[in-house]
């Protein structure tokens, strides 16, 4: 499942094929406008922050570590339920 030039375009969040210890993926989202080129038409630049500090860019090179939000395996699966502050 790797991203797209047309899908580095237009999502705004991307997730990583890793997952967390609690089974959850993590979430990039996008920091800027898509760069392409007209002399290399497949390439694309995207850059990409996680939390406060951590920044990258999406490119071939690296798409096939990330996918959709749409597409991701783990939207099928179902949350856990939040414990109320009540009941701990």
């Amino acid at each position: 499942m790797a991203i797209t030039r047309d899908q580095a375009m237009t999502e705004n969040v991307f997730h990583e094929n890793a997952q967390r210890t609690d089974g959850t993926c993590y979430a990039h989202r996008r920091n800027g406008k898509t760069q392409t080129w007209k002399t290399r038409t497949d390439d694309f630049r995207t850059p990409i922050v996680y939390g406060l500090r951590g920044y990258g860019q999406l490119t071939p090179a690296n798409a096939d570590q990330f996918h959709t939000e749409a597409d991701c395996p783990m939207r099928t699966r179902e949350a856990q339920p939040k414990r109320s502050r009540a009941s701990r």
